[in-house]
């Protein structure tokens, strides 16, 4: 999926199943080939997002849970929700502790 450097700027963010997913507004970003370069227009710092990766961030156009993003997942790529799930968090998680999405 490809978040960039893991190196977190914020603390871990804890997802629950009702928790909801949305882009953070400070962040432009432009497709290059498949890929997604996103860079925070207040600090600067940028990263690169694959395919998977830039296909999460559309979804999270519309703010989402875990669960939802799965859902889109799993009928795109002929696979288990359930199964996607921890690497979608785990994705999530990079993102957060960049600042790219905010959770409520």
């Amino acid at each position: 999926m490809g978040a960039g450097p893991k190196k977190p700027v914020s603390e871990p963010v804890t997802f629950t199943p009702a928790s909801v997913i949305s882009q953070n507004a400070d962040w432009l970003t432009a497709q290059i080939g498949e890929d997604l370069v996103m860079m925070n227009s207040v600090n600067g710092r940028h990263i690169g997002l694959t395919e998977t990766g830039r296909r999460i961030w559309e979804i999270l156009e519309t703010p989402s849970t875990i669960g939802q993003i799965c859902t889109v997942l799993a009928g795109e790529y002929a696979a288990e929700a359930d199964e996607m799930a921890p690497d979608v968090e785990s994705f999530l998680q990079d993102l957060a502790s960049l600042g790219a999405v905010a959770v409520k």
